[in-house]
C-alpha cells in the first residue's frame, strides 16, 4: 500500500512538473511567425510572452540573444540593424521558424479603396494574377475584429503568404501594386502588414493621448463603457478626415514616432 501511494505521488510530482514545463512554453504573436519579413537597416523588436521570469533565448545569424520575461510575462529582445537578405532561420527557445526574409516593411491601411482585394479586380488585372509569382513580396492580412474599449495588444489570427496566383487572390489590389514597383524598385523583399476597414474614420487609428490632442477631449467611464466627451464640440471630428485636415496631418508624427523613418505617403503627397 505504501509502495502504491510512493508511486502515485511520484508520478503526480512528474505529470506537475511536466505540466508547468508546458506552460513555461514561449507563446509568439501573430506577426512573429513563419515567413515574416523583417524591417532592414534598423534596430528590431521581437517580442512575447512567457511565464514570469521565464529565460528567452534568440539565436539567429549566428548570434544568440538572451533575456527573462517580466514579472507580467513580457519579454522583447532588440536586434541590430540587419541587412537585407534571407531566407533565414530564428529559434525562439523551442520554436523554429523559417523561411524568414528581411527587406521592407509598410503598412497599409484606409478604407474601402485599400481594402479592395485582387479577386475584385479579375476583369482588369487577369494575366497579372494568373502570372503572380514573387516570394519576395509578402502579405499579412489583420483579421477585423472590433473592440471599442481599448487597443489589442494581440491579433485573432493572421499568416504571412508570399505572393502565388490563389494567395493574391485577397491581397489588397493597392497595396499589391505598391509592393510590386516597390520591390522592383529597391531589389529587396517587401512585406505589407494590411489592416483597412471600409469607412473606417482617421480617428479610429489613432491613440487615446493623440485625440485628446486633436480634439480635446475627456475620457469618463459610464456603467462600465468608456465614453468620449468632446469639449468643445469639434465638428471636425464628425466628418471623415481630408487631405491637409488637422486629424490626418496630426496622424503623420504619430506614425513616425513608432520608430518608422518613413511612410507611404502624408497629406502633403510627399513620402
Amino acid at each position: 500500500m505504501n509502495i502504491h501511494k510512493s508511486k502515485t505521488a511520484s508520478f503526480l510530482i512528474v505529470s506537475i512538473f511536466s505540466f508547468s514545463m508546458m506552460e513555461a512554453k514561449v507563446k509568439l504573436p501573430a506577426l512573429v511567425s513563419d515567413g515574416m519579413i523583417l524591417q532592414r537597416n534598423m534596430p528590431l523588436k521581437i517580442w512575447g510572452s512567457a511565464d514570469a521570469g521565464e529565460k528567452v533565448n534568440i539565436k539567429f545569424l549566428n548570434k544568440t540573444y538572451t533575456t527573462s520575461a517580466d514579472k507580467s510575462g513580457n519579454w522583447n529582445i532588440m536586434l541590430p540593424e540587419l541587412k537585407a537578405g534571407g531566407p533565414y532561420v530564428m529559434t525562439i527557445n523551442e520554436i523554429t521558424l523559417k523561411d524568414i526574409l528581411i527587406g521592407d516593411v509598410w503598412v497599409a491601411s484606409g478604407q474601402s479603396n485599400m481594402e479592395l482585394p485582387m479577386r475584385r479586380l479579375t476583369p482588369l488585372y487577369g494575366d497579372e494574377i494568373k502570372k503572380a509569382n514573387n516570394k519576395n513580396i509578402r502579405f499579412f492580412t489583420v483579421p477585423q475584429k472590433y473592440n471599442f474599449k481599448a487597443p489589442q495588444t494581440e491579433l485573432d489570427g493572421g499568416k504571412w503568404q508570399s505572393t502565388d496566383p490563389q494567395t493574391i487572390l485577397d491581397f489588397s489590389g493597392v497595396a499589391y501594386f505598391f509592393a510590386k514597383e516597390i520591390n522592383a524598385e529597391n531589389k529587396v523583399p517587401v512585406g505589407i502588414i494590411h489592416t483597412s476597414l471600409g469607412g473606417s474614420p482617421v480617428q479610429a487609428w489613432m491613440d487615446t493621448n493623440s485625440l485628446k490632442n486633436i480634439l480635446n477631449i475627456s475620457m469618463k467611464p459610464k456603467n462600465g463603457r468608456t465614453m468620449i466627451l468632446l469639449n468643445p464640440p469639434n465638428p471636425a471630428s464628425r466628418q471623415q478626415a481630408k487631405p491637409g485636415t488637422p486629424n490626418l496631418t496630426r496622424m503623420i508624427p504619430d506614425c513616425r514616432s513608432t520608430g518608422k523613418k518613413r511612410i507611404p505617403m502624408t497629406p502633403d503627397g510627399k513620402s
